[in-house]
């Protein structure tokens, strides 16, 4: 079995591309979607379409696979080729409404739509709750189900931390200020007037996205605090993953309060290193992290557990309470390191129930072969 995938990007080497030992796994390209980004880089006016989309066509020529699978995408006529996609949020992604989004429909309720693989429950109900809306659930739903993603466990044992209490926490989010970057430093620095503390950061202080336009002007107080405290504080851009894993593999906590996210795969890896994690209760993030094997921080929510952007004051109130949060399960943390050790301990043996690669590997090569 040839199995075609479109890019190699992050989200489809964690979850589609050498996944199943049942097949072969080949990239196929889309002229159509090739087309449209060559335009866009060129400053030239593009057709408005959604970029998470395979157009077939002439690509079916040049692609010699028995089924597709896609990240984020669904196909388009015409595409004679049955196809199973993974997706974080709900499909069509990013689709105007309108003939385009109609076409998607179409797609999603075709017989070349064999399978949504949902990232998550969270997923899976802002899927159901779309299709509901767009009179598509009879047909539609009964082709989702959820895969969490694979992890491996990287570690024999967890780090065993002092007696006296602290630790060495580790964070990494290329979006800093989304995925709780300040808060993170605002915490550290009140909580480390109590504890022994060494904290590694890493991610872009200098971007800002929807979750934090409001903090353009806060670079500032990043460097401040990272240049202030650099013998304890120590911050990188960006970090090679592998460098990143050597470096959790020193720690004794991970941390991911984030705004918002489709899921967090650093949680993953820290659990993977022997980290027990603080993260929000936003999205996915309680499938994979509770007071078990962690600690999460409340937060608002509302439509599938995603939190308030809808103004500045929501953004504002909602850091104000990660903030809180953090300093609290921070100091609750340090002050047990038995208890880090416990959660660590159980962190791994929860990868090994819910996130066992061969697991992972089978349950896609059944999904291929019912496609087919």
């Amino acid at each position: 079995m040839t199995v075609g995938y479109v890019n190699p990007e992050y989200g489809a080497r964690r979850n589609i591309i050498g996944r199943s030992n049942t097949c072969s796994y080949v990239r196929v390209r889309s002229f159509k979607s090739l087309v449209e980004k060559i335009r866009s880089s060129l400053g030239r006016k593009t057709s408005g379409a959604s970029p998470y989309v395979f157009w077939g066509g002439i690509a079916e020529r040049f692609a010699h696979v028995d089924l597709y699978h896609f990240w984020n995408n669904i196909a388009l006529w015409p595409c004679r080729k049955p196809y199973v996609t993974t997706f974080e949020s709900s499909l069509p992604r990013a689709f105007p409404e309108g003939r385009l989004m109609d076409a998607g429909l179409k797609s999603l309720a075709s017989e070349q739509c064999r399978h949504l693989i949902a990232l998550s429950a969270s997923a899976r109900e802002l899927q159901i709750q779309f299709d509901a809306a767009h009179g598509i659930s009879d047909i539609v739903d009964d082709k989702i189900s959820v895969l969490l993603p694979p992890q491996e466990v990287l570690v024999d044992d967890v780090m065993t931390p002092s007696k006296e209490g602290g630790g060495r926490v580790i964070f990494c989010g290329k979006d800093f200020f989304r995925k709780g970057g300040s808060e993170i430093v605002r915490a550290l620095l009140k909580v480390r007037e109590e504890f022994p503390v060494e904290a590694y950061l890493i991610g872009d202080y200098q971007h800002v996205d929807y979750a934090s336009s409001w903090e353009v002007d806060n670079a500032d107080e990043m460097r401040r605090a990272f240049e202030g405290n650099s013998s304890w504080l120590h911050h990188w851009d960006k970090m090679p993953n592998g460098e990143m894993l050597k470096l959790a593999k020193t720690c004794h906590v991970g941390l991911l309060p984030t705004r918002d996210d489709t899921f967090g795969y650093s949680v993953l890896e820290f659990q993977a290193c022997g980290l027990p994690c603080i993260t929000t209760d936003i999205g996915a993030l309680p499938e994979v992290n509770n007071e078990e094997i962690g600690w999460l921080v409340s937060v608002p929510k509302g439509k599938a557990r995603r939190a308030d952007f809808s103004s500045v004051e929501k953004m504002r109130e909602l850091s104000c309470l990660i903030e809180k949060g953090l300093v609290e399960k921070l100091r609750e943390a340090f002050a047990s390191p038995g208890t880090i050790q416990e959660k660590g301990l159980r962190s791994i043996e929860n990868l090994k129930s819910h996130h066992s690669p061969e697991v992972f590997g089978r349950r896609l090569g059944e999904i291929y072969e019912e496609a087919l």
